[in-house]
Order: structure tokens, then C-alpha cells, then sequence
């Protein structure tokens, strides 16, 4: 739709709180709009800025959500990844915006038409700003999420892209190649099949008589035949396997938790699903390099994938295990009893693992592309992990970028920092970690507590009696209003103290303050007591805690797929030199 030129003046003194309805957010969508297409970015500026003059309150949650998710495309204007330091705080407004109205929408948790249709809007959006940070892997569920909601258009139309983009990356696997190509054209007839309405959609002008689109769907139908993917890899033969490894390749395949930046359901049945590797290595000749030296990335990345792998398989393995299940491992002594309804046979021990694992592994990718990008001199290692890698190290002057990635064009690698601030803040960055699932602890203070403290599986059956504290919260109030009681007699205390200096009742006023300060510092150490023994386990019930760990496993595994990818950036951009003689050889396997 074609709106009319809008001419706005802000003028407004600083009050306490205003109402946005929905009237005023479809004022305010349409600014925004118009703001977005004229490319006008200091206006954009100064309609944000208008925010800091008053405080936004909201009928409900679905207001909030909706006046949220306008903020968040008024920041796509000022922050696009593409035109902004990699490394700039700026980026995680646009993120933080859009998953803060995506968790005010879960908690609502109605599913009508109105709010079907924002969550697929954030969602599609979201997808598309995480996709031009080079997150393509955690681009692709929030679109897929928008097709579900209501087959979004524009979703199809992201995919459709982020197929083609892929599929240009692997010039060093054409097979695979071809495959994304195969996708890109799918998601691309889904869109044609839908509406060509530039004044709903503005994705139209992309797909609907473009040429670029034409000719790659022209050039697709007459290179290939669809029914050559039908089948990409090979199959296992069902006789070589269990019914208990069928069931675990179909569980990884249902978690997207293969090693394969393709998301196709054929993974399942393929004999090696975890089969994204790293690209043949471009190296001058050095003798004194052993055999397995010169492998040495291969084989380290190896050791990833093999890590995730175990990792995964023990999450299999727990969900599988009965929670009163008896183990052995732990029969050697009793047990305590301390109304927790803590889970304690090898099915939490295997969680638990499994998280520890997949932890660690963040630390090795960084330890990886430390040495592969030869970021730090070897005597820094032990100082080298995975919040350390991208900033300078011992800098005086807060976070600063690494010096040798500040000017990386590298996207995947810094897919791989964007990871990080969903799981650890960076001080001088306000938090994307809060809203990872902002209702459950977060991942690094569930490690912390595994690693170096103590932590809890509560069966989900008794959550409410192990929440339960009623009683002890009004002793704790009952405290504290004594413990102010006991105070203002204490002051009351002190004028009569002074007024009786030298006489006998002075002694007494003292004895009498003694007792009070006594009653307070009993009150003290028991208020004490009980914030240090609350705050020394950390619990969470069953449910909560496989939550953040598939949360854990899905931001592993893109993170070994951005680390492939951003080699194979390296290895596709390094310097030709036609003088050179290249010797070619392949990657052993077993």
C-alpha cells in the first residue's frame, strides 16, 4: 500500500508513563515503514530517541510483544551486520528486541489468529537478521517455525536465499552443492504458489518477475532432473544395525543434532550422517612436518565431532533410562535421603555428562581456530578459551576486538562470537544470554554449578513439593520484620542513652542495646545461613534442565558447522599464485 508522505514532529515533555494502544503502534508501524524504505537513518535515530522521553506501558503482554517487535525492525535499519563492525554492542538490539516479544508471546501462550500471525513476523524476521550475521544454521528453525505458523511467504523467500548463499560456500563439495541448489528451487516454487502482493509482502520484488530468480530457475529445471535427489547418500543396511541404533539415528535426525548443515529427513537412513568435514588444505611444503602434523586440523576436528557424538548418544541413552532406575556404579553406599527427589542413578550422571561435554567443546573450537588462524603466540594457550578468543588479550582499555579479527570478513567466524553472547555476557554489551529461554538458569551458571559446585536433577513428578517453601519464607519475613523492630527500638534507645550518660540508668540503656544488637545479629546469621545453604545447590527439574541441554547440543553443533564453513571461507579466499606448483592430495579415512 501506498501511504502518504508524513511529516513528524516530536515535541513532548518528559512525563512518567503513556499509554501505547494499538492505535498509537500503527502510527508508530507506519513511521517505521516509512523510515525503512526511504533508507533514512538518522530519522530513525530520532524517532527512537523520542522513546527516552517517556515510559511505554501496555494493556497487556500482547501489546508489549507488538511494540517490541517494532522496535526491533526500527533497528534493522541502524544496525545492519553487513555495514557495522562485527563486533559492535549495537548488533544485539535487533536480537534482544525480537526474542524479548517472542518470550512476552510464549508466555501468553494463546493461539489465536493474531498472535499466530506476529509470532510468524518476529520469527521470520528474526531468521533474517541472524542470517546476515552469518548464522544461517539458527536462521533456519525460526523460519521453519514462520512456515508452520502460517507458510509466511517471506520465510520462503529467506530460505530460498539462504539455499543459494550455502550452496555457493561449497565449492569443495559439488554433490552437496547441488543438493542446496535442489532446496533453494523447492522453497522458491513454495513462494511462487503464494500470493504476488508487494503491499503485504516485500519480498515480491525478489521473486515475482526478477531475473536473477528466472534465470536461476530456468538454469535449475534444465541442469537437472528433480528425481536425481531422491537420494543424496548412502544408506545403511538395516541388518548390520539394531532396532536400538535405528532409533537413535531417527532421534538425532527428529533433534537436527547430525553433523550436516542439511536438514533433510533422508539423514536417517544415511550410512554416515555426521558427514560434514573440513576442506582439503592449502600449505607450503615443509618436511620437518610428521604424517599426522600435517593432519593435525582434520584429526583435531575430528575429535569434535567425535566428542558431540558421545555427548549425544549419552542424552539418547538417559531419555531412555527410567528415573527410579537402579545403578550400579553408586549401589556401594547409602544414599541420603534429603527430600529433594533428586534423581541420582547413571540417567542424571549421563545428563550431566553430556553437558560437560558439550561445554568443553566450546573451549576446543576456540582452541582450534586459535592455532588455524595463528591468532596468539603458543605461550598464550593456557589463557586461550572460548570467551578469551575474540578479544585482545591482557587489554587495559575493557573489550577490544582481537587485533588480527578486527577487520575479518569472515561471517561464519563471527557466527561463532555471536554464539558465545548467547551463552556468556561481554562486559560493555547489554545481555543476549537473558533471553535464551530467560525463565531457566543460564547455560554457563548451569555449567559452573555441575563443574565446580553442586547441582541437581529434581523429578518433574515432585517440582511443586520441592518448590514448596511457604513455611520457611514467613519464618524468614517473621525475621525480618522482627529484626526492624529490633533496630528502631535500638534508635529509640540512643537519646536516652545520651540524656542518662554517668547515671545508673545509663547502664542499663546499655545492657538493654546489647541485648537488642544480640537479638539482631542472631536474626542476621540466620538469614545468612539460609541465603548461603539456598544458594549452595543449584536445582532444576528434568524437564528444565534437557531443555537448556538440547538448547547446548543445537549451539554445539552450528558451532562445528560454522568452525567447517569458516575454513572453507579461508581456504576459498586465500591468494592464488599461478607460479606455484600445487600438489594435491586427499584426506586418508579409515
Amino acid at each position: 500500500m501506498n501511504l502518504p508522505k508524513l511529516k513528524w514532529t516530536f515535541k513532548m515533555k518528559r512525563v512518567e508513563d503513556i499509554l501505547i494502544d494499538d492505535s498509537v503502534l500503527y502510527i508508530f508501524n507506519l513511521r517505521v515503514d516509512e523510515l525503512t524504505d526511504e533508507k533514512d537513518v538518522e530519522g530513525m535515530q530520532n524517532f527512537i530517541a523520542t522513546f527516552d522521553n517517556f515510559t511505554p506501558v501496555f494493556e497487556d503482554d500482547f501489546g508489549e510483544a507488538k511494540f517490541l517487535y517494532m522496535l526491533g525492525n526500527a533497528y534493522s535499519l541502524l544496525n545492519v551486520p553487513q555495514l557495522k563492525e562485527w563486533f559492535s554492542p549495537d548488533l544485539n538490539k535487533v536480537i534482544i528486541h525480537f526474542k524479548k516479544a517472542l518470550n512476552l508471546l510464549k508466555k501468553r501462550n494463546i493461539d489465536d489468529i493474531s498472535q499466530i500471525t506476529l509470532e510468524s513476523q518476529i520469527s521470520t524476521n528474526l531468521g533474517n537478521y541472524l542470517s546476515q550475521q552469518g548464522r544461517f544454521m539458527c536462521a533456519k528453525k525460526f523460519w521453519q517455525r514462520s512456515i508452520s505458523l502460517n507458510n509466511q511467504p517471506i520465510a520462503h523467500t529467506a530460505m530460498y536465499q539462504s539455499e543459494l548463499y550455502v550452496a555457493e560456500c561449497l565449492n569443495n563439495d559439488e554433490s552437496k552443492a547441488h543438493y542446496h541448489y535442489y532446496l533453494a528451487y523447492q522453497s522458491l516454487l513454495n513462494r511462487l504458489e503464494l500470493p504476488n502482493d508487494s503491499s503485504l509482502f516485500n519480498d515480491s520484488y525478489l521473486i515475482f518477475d526478477d531475473e536473477q530468480t528466472n534465470h536461476f530457475k530456468k538454469w535449475f529445471e534444465e541442469a537437472f532432473d528433480e528425481n536425481a535427489f531422491e537420494q543424496l547418500y548412502h544408506h545403511y543396511d538395516e541388518e548390520n544395525l539394531t532396532e536400538a541404533d535405528i532409533e537413535y539415528l531417527a532421534w538425532c535426525n527428529d533433534n537436527c543434532l547430525f553433523i550436516d548443515e542439511l536438514e533433510i529427513d533422508e539423514l536417517r537412513c544415511a550410512l554416515y550422517p555426521d558427514s560434514l568435514t573440513l576442506p582439503t588444505m592449502t600449505c607450503k611444503l615443509n618436511l620437518t612436518l610428521s604424517h599426522h602434523e600435517e593432519l593435525v586440523y582434520h584429526a583435531n576436528f575430528d575429535e569434535i565431532k567425535s566428542d558431540f557424538c558421545y555427548a549425544r548418544h549419552l542424552i539418547f541413552t538417559a531419555l531412555n533410562t527410567e528415573n527410579n532406575e537402579q545403578s550400579s556404579f553408586n549401589s556401594t553406599f547409602k544414599k541420603l535421603d534429603d527430600m529433594t527427589y533428586s534423581i541420582d542413578n547413571i540417567k542424571a550422571q549421563n545428563l550431566k555428562s553430556a553437558f560437560k561435554i558439550l561445554y568443553s567443546l566450546f573451549d576446543k573450537i576456540a582452541y582450534f581456530i586459535n592455532h588455524f588462524y595463528d591468532l596468539n603466540e603458543i605461550e598464550k594457550d593456557k589463557k586461550i578459551n572460548f570467551e578469551s578468543l575474540f578479544k585482545k588479550l591482557n587489554s587495559k582499555n575493557g573489550w577490544q576486538p582481537h587485533q588480527k579479527l578486527s577487520e575479518s570478513k569472515n561471517h561464519f567466524l563471527h557466527a561463532l562470537f555471536y554464539i558465545l553472547k548467547d551463552v556468556r555476557d561481554i562486559i560493555g554489551h547489554e545481555s543476549v544470554s537473558d533471553w535464551l529461554n530467560p525463565e531457566l538458569a543460564k547455560i554457563y551458571e548451569i555449567r559452573n554449578f555441575i563443574e565446580h559446585r553442586s547441582f541437581k536433577i529434581i523429578d518433574s513428578l515432585y517440582e511443586d513439593l520441592v518448590s514448596a517453601n511457604s513455611v520457611q519464607q514467613i519464618e524468614v519475613n517473621r525475621l525480618i520484620k522482627e529484626k526492624k523492630q529490633y533496630s528502631n527500638e535500638c534508635k529509640a534507645l540512643f537519646p536516652e542513652i545520651r540524656q542518662h550518660k554517668g547515671t545508673e540508668k545509663h547502664q542499663e540503656l546499655v545492657e538493654q542495646k546489647n541485648k537488642l544488637d544480640k537479638k539482631i545479629a542472631d536474626i542476621d546469621n540466620m538469614l545468612y545461613e539460609k541465603e548461603k545453604r539456598s544458594k549452595h545447590t543449584l536445582m532444576m527439574t528434568e524437564k528444565d534442565f534437557i531443555t537448556q541441554l538440547m538448547i547446548l547440543a543445537e549451539l554445539i553443533r552450528n558451532s562445528i558447522i560454522y568452525l567447517a564453513f569458516s575454513i572453507n571461507y579461508e581456504e576459498q579466499n586465500k591468494p592464488k599464485n599461478d607460479e606455484d606448483f600445487v600438489w594435491e592430495r586427499e584426506v586418508p579415512t579409515k
